[in-house]
């Protein structure tokens, strides 16, 4: 698979109580297969959210709990890419409803469609709502807070995207626009963002060692100066950040390091994440000649 587009619907307030879930997945740019589950969220239900989705406890009375629906769709998880409107919402969804039931967690990275589309239409829309986009996209069959139809749209704005931006998948097309894919998985959970300096015409990586990493430098380098180490970084493919997190695969330690900064990184090693620390020469020779 390509990627698949999800949408939760919840029961309440809270992310535990996953109602629905709808799945869209595209194999070569074409929809594989969609399909939708109620889930009995083990939860009460809120009046405003079934005013919202219009499920009700007693659609979800013969439907399966969340560990029995997850043992029917985990496999479309693990290794997967996973898209959804306003992704941070779905995923923390997601995230919760494993944390709840004990099981163990996928291993994927998300992408936004929202961030997507409000980089392809930063004035044409009012908002960038999904109701709002499938009018604009003149989707008329879409219905809004139905799961299913929520991640059509979601496929919908990728395929815009791709023809829009003249990408040929939807990694090229995440590329483009200058986003970083969120990850979530046993040791890390962090959002889908901006890059912090990519332009948006920056050219794919050819870099493999470093595209789609996340890199901290601390310090100053000698054999070159931080802007250039930088732009290097950027130009590889690297996601240059600038605080020490759960995000982070490489931490480069240099000439007049932040102590601080290097504590907190290496007390995220001794929690499990794996994250490398390198050098400046090891760096270089990962960036390779200019």
């Amino acid at each position: 698979m390509d990627y698949v587009a999800i949408d939760f619907e919840t029961a309440n307030q809270y992310p535990t109580s996953a109602c629905s879930i709808g799945l869209v997945a595209v194999t070569n740019n074409k929809i594989e297969f969609a399909t939708e589950y109620l889930i009995d969220p083990e939860e009460e239900f809120s009046d405003f959210n079934i005013s919202i989705h219009h499920i009700t406890p007693v659609d979800v009375e013969e439907a399966g709990t969340f560990p029995e629906i997850w043992g029917k769709i985990k496999g479309y998880f693990d290794g997967t890419k996973i898209f959804a409107h306003n992704a941070g919402f779905d995923l923390g969804v997601l995230k919760a409803m494993i944390e709840k039931y004990h099981l163990e967690p996928p291993a994927l990275k998300f992408g936004c469609t929202l961030k997507i589309a409000s980089k392809l239409w930063p004035e044409e829309m009012v908002n960038h709502r999904l109701s709002t986009i499938s009018s604009y996209l003149e989707m008329d069959d879409h219905v809004h807070h139905d799961a299913l139809s929520d991640a059509k749209v979601c496929v919908e704005i990728i395929n815009r995207g791709q023809r829009m931006t003249c990408s040929s998948s939807a990694d090229e097309l995440y590329d483009s626009l200058g986003i970083r894919y969120g990850c979530y998985d046993k040791t890390r959970f962090y959002p889908t963002m901006y890059r912090y300096q990519r332009q948006k015409t920056a050219p794919l990586s050819s870099n493999p060692r470093l595209n789609d990493k996340v890199v901290c430098v601390l310090g100053k380098p000698q054999k070159t100066t931080r802007g250039q180490l930088l732009a290097r970084l950027e130009k590889s493919g690297a996601y240059v950040e600038k605080n020490i997190n759960r995000s982070l695969d490489y931490v480069v330690v240099l000439g007049n390091c932040p102590k601080i900064k290097l504590m907190l990184a290496a007390e995220l090693a001794t929690q499990g994440v794996p994250l490398k620390f390198l050098n400046e020469d090891e760096i270089l020779e990962m960036l390779g000649a200019e």
